[in-house]
Parts: structure tokens; C-alpha cells; sequence
């Protein structure tokens, strides 16, 4: 019970403690590197041996803050933060299409992002400014390459370049 209260009590002023606990590892580097200088070493060699003998100190900071926090819910948050992120950046639609679910990435466009594309529709119809406007029905557009595998839908390039 007593490192659970204690990892409770470390939990909300845990940046002090990150800054604590850089200069406590920066206290040893700079101790053993004075050492080093005092049996007459260099003071690159010095700072090099200091880090050595120290070991990989993201590893330490790593450990140390495992016995700070409670690692499980620290990484939950990094991961469902890593994933709003990716939901957010990235517009996966799901489509399902003859009862077969797929997944598209899309984009919002405006009404007339189509028409500077010069492509024209082999079913259906395009976006039209008349699409923005407050109240519209959505619109969803399938072009290639991902409509090549959904037999009926493609859309066709015009033969003049753009």
C-alpha cells in the first residue's frame, strides 16, 4: 500500500520531478568527471570516461520513472493519445459495399476540387459548389485508384492534359 500512496503523492508534480532527477544524473556525470580530472585525465577524456562508467542514461531515467509512476496508465495515455492523433490525421472512411466492408482514406473537398482535376464521372455525378452549402446532403466521391476493384465505378481522365 505504502508505494502505491507514494507513486500517488509523485504523480501530479512528476515535471519537477523529471527536472530533479536530470540534475541528479547530471550531478554524478560532473562528480565522476572531476575524479577523472583529478588522477590527471583530460576533460573530454574525462566526461567520456564519466558517461561510460554512468551507462546509457535514458535507460536510467527510463527505470527510474517506472519506480515514480504507474507505467500502465502512462502508456494507455501515450497510446490512445498516438491514436486521436493518427484518427485525426488520418480520414479513414469504412465503407461497405456489396456487404463488403472496406477501408478508404478520404478527404473533405470543396464543391469545385473536381472540376481542376478535369475528370469526369463514369456513373453518377461529381462535387458541385451547390455541395458547401449549409444543409446539403453529403456527397461521397469514389475515384481510382480505389474504385478499380468495385465493379461500376471508376472515374475516367479526360484525353486533354490539365
Amino acid at each position: 500500500m505504502i508505494p502505491f500512496l507514494r507513486k500517488l503523492s509523485w504523480w501530479a508534480p512528476r515535471h519537477g520531478k523529471e527536472d530533479e532527477l536530470r540534475e541528479e544524473i547530471q550531478f554524478h556525470l560532473d562528480e565522476d568527471a572531476e575524479e577523472c580530472q583529478a588522477d590527471g585525465w583530460a576533460a573530454d577524456l574525462a566526461r567520456t570516461a564519466a558517461h561510460r562508467d554512468l551507462g546509457n542514461v535514458t535507460l536510467l531515467q527510463g527505470t527510474t520513472r517506472t519506480f515514480w509512476t504507474f507505467a500502465l496508465f502512462e502508456q494507455l495515455g501515450q497510446d490512445l493519445r498516438y491514436a486521436l492523433r493518427s484518427m485525426i490525421n488520418n480520414r479513414a472512411v469504412n465503407l461497405s459495399i456489396n456487404g463488403q466492408a472496406e477501408i478508404a482514406s478520404g478527404e473533405l473537398v470543396s464543391g469545385d476540387y473536381f472540376k481542376g482535376l478535369a475528370v469526369i464521372p463514369a456513373s453518377g455525378r461529381l462535387t458541385i459548389p451547390d455541395d458547401d452549402r449549409a444543409g446539403a446532403v453529403a456527397v461521397a466521391v469514389i475515384v481510382t485508384p480505389s474504385a478499380k476493384n468495385i465493379s461500376g465505378v471508376r472515374a475516367l481522365p479526360r484525353d486533354d492534359p490539365f
